[in-house]
């Protein structure tokens, strides 16, 4: 017969279909391993099948019990009431609060926008936590009841300044200056040409020979107005001065083409005098430099060595810092160059109310014509007083002898000694005319004489002076 495992024909003998019998018993038992397999797999799945500990907590659940949840039964007092029940968080005064579901944040914000509620008594004066005072510059803390009876009376005494100070202020449109929006452009325009009015008023005086600057006071500028020599040189305080003069004659040996210094002196004062001369043939130019500028003055070329009537300047010039003379060899061949000079250094404040020349007891001039070859004197005075120039000059009747020479002694100290300062036969050797002050306290000697007797020469000298 037929089946699934065997597949016997009935019709056969058993001896011939006996294999088949042997392969049908090897197909059920391999069968019966494969459910055996599966049966073993399937108790041993646990998804499909549940555990001894499994069955054994099933069994402890109480009827109606639910899954576990993350959850509070109760916040502070607080009691939940159903298995999933909901807590409301408001907000109070000044409080707001937001959410932020996608974070799961709960935002609570003090918006400061309500009025707080009172303190409670225990901290205000007589409770049992006083809160104290504020301390100035210290600790914080309440304010005090005289501090407060102060705030409510500020707004009346400050009031009260305001009104003080805008009558203090006064009506500004009545101001002088153009601008007239504030007292501090009022002010600064008014310290504007207070400051422009003073550089004038410095210069303009700096200008008349007393050095002022815009930044001294205006009593400095006061009494430097004072000291302004309003009567020139001639008219004022001489004795704010110390005369420095050299009319020796004296020479120095100049290369050619080279400017020689006689005077550099640093220092206030005037330049009086000055004369270059040659005692040869030449160009006698010379320049001074009065403070930081140089001013030349040409000479006038002698042709013979007897040609020394020098170059001039007899005009008072003013010197604030620095004065500096020098004299030019315009030769070929060094020569000798004198420069006779006489300036005044500044060593104390002049009084403006003091003229000297016009203080002075007696004013003078001594005079003498000679022709002798032994000194005359022109003058000879004991006392105290100033020299105020000298003129040498001569004059010649016939022939061509004769010099006409000099000797000057101040407080018995010799200026000049022998110089020759006039040739009466010649118009060209005129040295003739000498510029002080110069200061004499105790004699003034002058004398002169003809170095050479005959020919018809004469000295013919004058001396002016002043007596204490």
């Amino acid at each position: 017969m037929a089946n699934r495992y065997a597949n016997l024909v009935g019709s056969n003998k058993i001896k011939d279909e006996y294999t088949k019998i042997n392969a049908g018993f090897e197909a059920v038992q391999a069968e019966m391993d494969a459910v055996n397999a599966e049966l073993d797999a399937h108790k041993a799945d646990t998804v499909a099948h549940v555990t001894q500990a499994e069955h054994d907590k099933l069994a402890g659940i109480e009827p109606g019990a639910q899954v576990n949840q993350n959850a509070f039964s109760r916040v502070n007092d607080v009691q939940a009431t159903t298995e999933e029940d909901a807590l409301t968080v408001e907000g109070g005064t000044g409080i707001m609060i937001t959410t932020d579901p996608a974070q799961k944040r709960l935002i609570i914000t003090a918006t400061g926008q309500a009025t707080p509620g009172p303190h409670a008594t225990s901290h205000i004066t007589g409770g049992t936590d006083v809160i104290p005072d504020a301390v100035p510059n210290g600790s914080s803390g309440l304010m005090s009841g005289a501090d407060k009876a102060k705030l409510d009376a500020l707004p009346n005494d400050v009031q009260t300044q305001l009104d003080d100070i805008r009558a203090d202020i006064g009506d500004k449109s009545q101001l002088q200056t153009n601008d007239k929006s504030n007292l501090v452009a009022a002010v600064n325009e008014l310290f504007t040409s207070v400051g422009s009015g003073k550089e004038m008023l410095a210069a303009a005086i700096t200008d008349k020979g007393v050095p002022t600057s815009p930044t001294d006071t205006f009593a400095t500028m006061a009494a430097n107005i004072g000291a302004i020599e309003t009567g020139g040189l001639w008219l004022n305080d001489w004795s704010a001065y110390q005369t420095v003069y050299n009319w020796s004659g004296n020479t120095a040996l100049v290369p050619a083409g080279s400017w020689h210094t006689f005077v550099d002196v640093v220092g206030e004062g005037w330049i009086v005098f000055v004369r270059s001369f040659y005692l040869n043939v030449g160009n006698m130019a010379f320049r001074i430099t009065i403070d930081s500028t140089t001013h030349t003055f040409d000479g006038v070329s002698g042709s013979t060595a007897l040609d020394r009537t020098g170059n001039l300047l007899v005009h008072p010039v003013y010197f604030s810092n620095r004065l500096k003379i020098e004299v030019f060899n315009s030769d070929v061949n060094t020569r000798e160059i004198g420069c006779d000079y006489t300036y005044l250094l500044k060593n104390k404040t002049p009084n403006a109310a003091t003229q000297t020349i016009l203080s002075l007891s007696q004013r003078k001039m001594a005079y003498n014509i000679s022709n002798s070859t032994t000194y005359v004197d022109v003058a000879n005075i004991s006392g105290g007083g100033y020299l105020l120039s000298i003129e040498f000059s001569g004059y010649n009747t016939s022939g061509n002898t004769g010099l006409v020479q000099s000797h000057l002694a101040i407080d018995g100290s010799n200026v000049m000694l022998d110089r020759s300062v006039n040739a009466p036969w010649l118009q060209n050797l005129k040295q003739h005319i000498f510029i002080g002050p110069i200061r004499f306290n105790n004699s003034l000697v002058l004398r002169h004489r003809l170095n050479a007797a005959g020919g018809g020469s004469s000295a013919v000298t004058r001396i002016y002076y002043a007596l204490d």
